[in-house]
């Protein structure tokens, strides 16, 4: 099982960088380690990082949300 206080800390680490790229935190109880933007949202599924775009089409995935966030402009 996945400690999620361990990528709480890890997407918290990042903070600065997504919100920078116009994020913000998403209070989807469902999805608790999910950021938001209107084109776009990023949250941590089945041991990864996911990025979708707004009409909900999976993008990309990785182990760190850091590589999403940086194709992103």
């Amino acid at each position: 099982m996945i400690n999620l206080g361990l990528k709480k800390i890890e997407l918290d680490k990042w903070r600065g960088y997504w919100r920078a790229k116009g994020f913000r935190d998403s209070r989807v109880k469902e999805q608790p380690l999910r950021i938001d933007r209107g084109d776009y949202h990023i949250a941590f599924e089945k041991k990864q990082w996911v990025s979708y775009d707004d009409r909900g089409n999976k993008l990309k995935s990785n182990e760190m949300p850091y590589p999403l966030l940086k194709t992103i402009s």
